[in-house]
């Protein structure tokens, strides 16, 4: 029985005048297979020009500002709850999670039903999200927290259980559920 050759023969025959190339000596002209190999261990800001190094180095500085700026906000909500009130209250990320909601579902309800004002939807989306926020801050302080200001034992551990059930009303009403 006769083994049949799978092999390619234009690969074949490049490849022989290559090595035949490269046994004579003739082969002057780099190969571009072989210098885009060599060429790619270089690292990896080897394919982008100074100026775009620079762009990309300052939108990450500005991106890590402003996450930075988020949790100095959210700190300072903190520091300010407890000292002008004197109670230790952890639910301020819930009401962020819920601002952030709120700015989803404006976008959403702009994209669908008013595309040409898409470009003012964030303003709209941030007094939503203060109003939203604000209005549940007061129902939860009218229900909960005006009763635990004598007992800040109480107060510390509704603020811990009270808020999973937050966050899951949120994101329940939010997540779709596979059928």
């Amino acid at each position: 029985m006769k083994r049949q050759n799978w092999s390619n023969p234009i690969r074949s025959r490049k490849a022989t005048n290559k090595l035949q190339a490269l046994r004579s000596g003739a082969a002057d002209a780099p190969d571009p297979v072989v210098t885009s190999f060599s060429t790619k261990g270089r690292g990896m800001f080897s394919d982008y020009s100074m100026s775009e190094l620079g762009a990309i180095f300052a939108m990450q500085g500005f991106a890590g500002l402003i996450l930075f700026s988020v949790f100095v906000l959210m700190a300072l909500g903190l520091a300010i709850i407890f000292g002008q009130m004197g109670v230790i209250n952890m639910a301020h990320g819930e009401f962020m999670i819920l601002g952030a909601y709120m700015t989803y579902l404006i976008s959403n309800l702009f994209a669908s039903y008013m595309p040409g004002l898409f470009g003012m939807y964030f303003f709209v989306a941030m007094v939503v999200a203060f109003l939203a926020s604000g209005l549940l801050g007061l129902l939860v302080e009218w229900s909960i927290i005006r009763h635990l200001y004598k007992r800040p034992l109480d107060k510390l551990l509704q603020d811990q259980a009270e808020p999973p059930g937050r966050q899951q009303r949120i994101k329940g009403s939010f997540v779709k559920v596979p059928d």
